[in-house]
Formats: structure tokens, C-alpha cells, sequence
């Protein structure tokens, strides 16, 4: 069956949200099942819990859930393309900016060829970004593959914690099965925002967020932290106006997390005094927060971020995907990898130019017109984009995988709220999410009375 073009009209975001929480009409269901198939549920499964182990051990830095992920891929693939969907459209409202991305990938590798670092990084990037959309396709419109998706989370979190939390104990930072303590840090807040939103109890909600904090803490990681603080940020802009414990916390807790990450960016001391000064004050919080790593941090980005922006100068179209890490750039006896921009916006402009740059940013914007107000995915997005300013992040394929699942959950949780096809439905009217089995409470909704106006 052919899909027709759609017009402008069905391009719109408004429209797109009000297909995605329609559903599929009976006859174009996924499958015969209306909430998809066991078979099926087992890879969602099997792909989610797999991102607790993203330790590479195949060709091109690929991972064995790699192989799971390929296979979800080919069967959204066909199925978007005999049936279509919200995902379907969604994918042509961004594919003039993943074309672009695309097109800045490949100009800066014009004069050096296709190695295999390149190919690599490509690979990995567009395999990630084509899982997002035809992963999101598969859980959109079947209720069972997102209960599915959602254990293998909790799989993937709980293995985690046992591994970072406690079976690695010591002084130095914990991994757990990653092969980098960041990537667990990156994994675990992600993975508890989840599960929080996904739990009915208040006191397994409070479980979750102790051990997925402990473990964040274990991982020193500071790009986790801005991954927090972004949380915390949406949370506190949700609450403007309104008072109470909870908005304090929120305020005091973000306002902490962001003196700490402006602290690992400040500038060096320029002098003996300074130096000493910062001596006298020595701060141990435990593993990875304390004063040597501190010290160890202090000015670093800011002076990586400085560098890699110095080669747009000799190199105005991006030196090539993983370049910097790659190709011989730099006259110091540093690691080339030493050299990499601990930041997403930067790494795009460094390695594809200013028109990856713009790609990037605009995928941004269409993906975030596309999320839900008050829902899961919009505060996930909160946590990927602000941890961006820190690492770089958008290649990671649980990233990607998280945020489908957090759209999913959002409009299956929508459509039990309201009608569908319903303009207070659609537009996400800010209503109290129900606290009814099944559908996950939101305790920064702003509440919406009878015979209110529903808020845009």
C-alpha cells in the first residue's frame, strides 16, 4: 500500500499529536493483537535491558544488543512503510534536518575518504536517530510493547545499581557494565526518571530515586548532574508562582547542582595566591567529588571548548565525524582524544560545520514540538540537552531509545485522560494526570477544575 504525501496541514505539530493520540485505526493495526505481539515484546525487551551493557565488542565500536536494536529497526521499517503512523510523519517533518546532518557529515570527507573511524561514528549516530523513530513507531501504538520496553528498563537499572552500587565498592568510580563511568551516570538518570514516572507507589518512587541517586554519586559523573539539574529546572519552571516544600527543594536542590558544575568550569587560578587560597579550602564529598578532580577540572572544558572552536579557522566545514579524536590536528604529544569537546553543540559545529550545527538544533526544535506539555518526555529532553552542554551525548544509543519510550508513555497515558482526537487532549491541556492504576501521577501538573479553561 502506497502512503500518500501528506499536506501542510498534516505536517503541523498539532495534527501529528492529535494522529499519535488517535492511535491506528482498527484495519491498519500493527498487528492482529491490537497491543502487538510476544514475540515482539521480547526484543523491546531484550533491546532496553541491553543498555546497561553497551560495552563494545563488535566491528565499528558496535555492542551485542546492537544486533537486537537492528532487528526492532527493519521490522518499524516495514511496518511504517506498508501502514504509516504519527512516527511515520513525525520522521518527514525532521527529515530536512537529518538531511542536512547527513550533507554536513560527508562534505568534510571529501579530501580524506571513508575510514573506519568516520564510518564508525556514523554509523553509530544515524543507527541511533533511525531506532528513535522506528522504535517510537512500534511502542506508540501498542500498549504492551511500552510495558515490555519499561521492564527491560527496570532490568537494565536494577543490574545497574547491584554492579555500581555495591559490587564495585572502593575509592574509585563506578562503571558497572559500561566501559565508562559517565555512560553509567548518563544511563542511570535516565533509566530512574523512567521508572520513577512509571511507578504507582509513592514509596517505591522514593526507593528508586535513593538508589538511582547513590549510584549517580558512585559515577562522579558531572554531565549526570546536568542531567539533574536540567530535571530540575523544567520542574522549577512548572511551578512558577506557586509555594510550598516541594518548590524549594526543587529551587534549592537545582540551585546546588548548578554552583557545582559552574565550580568544575571556572577558570585556573593565575596565581600563587589564588592557588593557596583554594588550598585552604579542600572539599572531599567522596568518589569523583573531590578537590583533586575538582582541580583537575577547573578550566578544562572551558579551554577544550576554546581549541576545538579554534580549528573552524583552517577547517570552516567540520573536520569529519570523530576527527578530532582521529586525525593529527594538534601540535602537543596529548592523546588526540584528550583534545574531544565535552559538549554536544560544539562537537557537532567541530566535526560537521556550522550546517551539522543548524541540523542538529532544528531536529531539536521539531522533536520537542512533538513531546507532550507536563508529560515524561519533555523533562527527559530537559535532562538530555542540559547534560549536552556538558558531554557529548547525542550518539548514545540509549539516549535515543529512552526518549521514544518517554513519547510513548506519554500519549498512551494521554489517551486514557481523554478522548481521542480530543483539542485538550492533543495540545496535552496541562490537566492532572488521573492517580488510577496504569497511569502515572504527576505531582508538577497544574491542576485543572471542572468547568475550567483547559491551559495552552
Amino acid at each position: 500500500m502506497t502512503i500518500a504525501e501528506p499536506t501542510e496541514q498534516e505536517r503541523s505539530p498539532r495534527h501529528l499529536k492529535k494522529v499519535a493520540l488517535s492511535g491506528l485505526s482498527p484495519e491498519r493495526s500493527l498487528w492482529r493483537h491490537p497491543e502487538g505481539p510476544i514475540w515482539l515484546g521480547v526484543l523491546m525487551f531484550l533491546a532496553y535491558a541491553g543498555t546497561a551493557v553497551l560495552v563494545p565488542t563488535l566491528p565499528l565500536n558496535l555492542a551485542m544488543v546492537d544486533g537486537v536494536i537492528f532487528l526492532l529497526i527493519v521490522i518499524g521499517v516495514v511496518n511504517m512503510s506498508r501502514r504509516g503512523s504519527a512516527a511515520l510523519a513525525l520522521w518527514r517533518r525532521c527529515m530536512p534536518w537529518i538531511f542536512l546532518i547527513v550533507v554536513a557529515t560527508f562534505i568534510p570527507l571529501i579530501g580524506v575518504g571513508l575510514p573506519a573511524w568516520a564510518l564508525s561514528s556514523t554509523a553509530r549516530l544515524f543507527g541511533a536517530i533511525l531506532a528513535f523513530f522506528t522504535v517510537l513507531h512500534l511502542l506508540i501504538n501498542a500498549p504492551r510493547l511500552v510495558r515490555f520496553a519499561t521492564a527491560g528498563v527496570a532490568v537494565g537499572w536494577l543490574v545497574t545499581v547491584a554492579t555500581a552500587g555495591f559490587i564495585q565498592a572502593g575509592g574509585e568510580r563506578a562503571t558497572g557494565l559500561f566501559a565508562n563511568p559517565n555512560y553509567t551516570g548518563h544511563f542511570t538518570v535516565l533509566a530512574t526518571l523512567v521508572l520513577v514516572w512509571q511507578a504507582r507507589r509513592r514509596w517505591l518512587q522514593a526507593v528508586v530515586l535513593l538508589l538511582g541517586g547513590y549510584v549517580v554519586y558512585r559515577s562522579g559523573s558531572f554531565g549526570a548532574l546536568a542531567q539533574v539539574a536540567g530535571v530540575l529546572g523544567l520542574l522549577a519552571v512548572r511551578r512558577l508562582g506557586r509555594t510550598g516544600v516541594v518548590t524549594l527543594m526543587i529551587v534549592g536542590s537545582m540551585g546546588a547542582l548548578v554552583f557545582l558544575l559552574v565550580a568544575t568550569t571556572a577558570s585556573e587560578p593565575e596565581d600563587v595566591d589564588e592557588l593557596t587560597a583554594q588550598e585552604e579550602t579542600q572539599i572531599d564529598l567522596g568518589v569523583g567529588f573531590n578537590q583533586e578532580r575538582f582541580d583537575r577540572s577547573r578550566g578544562s572544558r572551558m579551554h577544550l571548548w576554546a581549541e576545538n572552536l579554534e580549528l573552524l579557522a583552517a577547517y570552516p566545514m567540520g573536520v569529519g565525524p570523530n576527527g578530532v579524536a582521529h586525525r593529527d590536528l594538534f601540535d602537543d604529544p596529548r592523546e588526540e582524544i584528550r583534545h574531544w569537546a565535552h559538549a554536544d553543540l560544539i562537537n557537532f559545529m567541530v566535526h560537521r560545520g556550522p550546517l551539522g550545527l543548524i541540523g542538529l538544533v532544528g531536529l531539536w526544535v521539531a522533536l520537542w514540538k512533538f513531546t507532550l506539555p507536563y508529560g515524561l518526555a519533555r523533562l527527559m529532553f530537559a535532562a538530555i540537552v542540559v547534560a549536552g552542554l556538558f558531554r557529548d551525548t547525542v550518539h548514545f544509543r540509549h539516549v535515543w531509545l529512552f526518549f521514544a519510550l518517554a513519547i510513548a508513555i506519554d500519549y498512551q497515558q494521554q489517551r486514557r485522560r481523554g478522548p481521542p482526537g480530543d483539542d485538550t487532549s492533543a495540545e496535552g491541556g496541562g490537566g492532572q494526570p488521573s492517580s488510577r492504576a496504569g497511569v502515572a501521577f504527576d505531582p508538577v501538573a497544574p491542576s485543572v477544575g471542572t468547568g475550567s479553561t483547559p491551559q495552552r
